[in-house]
């Protein structure tokens, strides 16, 4: 695979000892099978066989080059009603359909979200400069946004949908809402046309996938 021959070169020479890379290979199948899941890296420690500390180097080398990015939660002062855990994207989907052996549209996937997610959280990565945070946000009960675009400590949750219907406040974004009654603006990138709802308090920006950098004007 070359994404082996890639990281097997000099300068990742830990990966050529055979144990490392039948470990390696054992963590990247988990981390396509899992692609945009929050990251227990004990509990990939324990499938790939080796450390804790093991999974922390190849982690730094997927990181380094460009392979995968670790997107962190919110952090607020409401942080003991969140979930701290990092959750992940690995870049390439022609990766991750080469390990999991699926190469259908995401429409007939499983994964299909997650395709759909990946590709929104990548487009936020590659139009993001320096004053923006991308973050995600999870609470304790299960409530969920799939990013929060933050400058200046103006938040801009955001969420990724199929079959989804323009006007629909998914359910993560209202309690978003509820917990931070200050943000007044969300986004839900779906499968439909650009559209804008308004309840008198609140505006939803509905856009297809294709528009994900355009949040960025909706921030000050």
């Amino acid at each position: 695979m070359e994404i082996i021959k890639t990281l097997n070169s000099k300068d990742n020479k830990f990966l050529l000892q055979e144990k490392l890379v039948l470990s390696f290979n054992k963590m990247l199948s988990w981390l396509a099978l899992n692609n945009g899941s929050l990251l227990n890296k004990n509990n990939l420690a324990t499938i790939a066989g080796v450390s804790a500390r093991q999974i922390d180097r190849y982690l730094e080398v997927l990181q380094g080059t460009f392979v995968l990015a670790l997107v962190p939660p919110l952090s607020t002062n409401k942080a003991k009603e969140l979930v701290k855990t990092n959750k992940f994207y690995l870049y390439d989907q022609g990766v991750v359909n080469t390990i999991i052996q699926d190469f259908r549209p995401p429409e007939l996937r499983p994964d299909g979200g997650t395709i759909r997610e990946a590709f929104v959280y990548w487009e936020l990565k590659k139009h993001a400069d320096i004053r923006y945070t991308i973050t995600y946000w999870r609470t304790s009960d299960g409530k969920e946004v799939d990013f929060v675009l933050e400058k200046d400590r103006s938040l801009l949750p955001i969420e990724v949908k199929s079959g989804w219907k323009a006007g629909k406040v998914p359910p993560g974004l209202a309690a978003f809402f509820r917990y931070y009654p200050e943000v007044r603006e969300g986004v839900v990138f779906y499968d439909g046309p650009e559209q804008i709802s308004q309840d008198g308090v609140h505006t939803i920006h509905f856009a297809p996938l294709y528009k994900a950098s355009s949040c960025f004007t909706l921030l000050p």
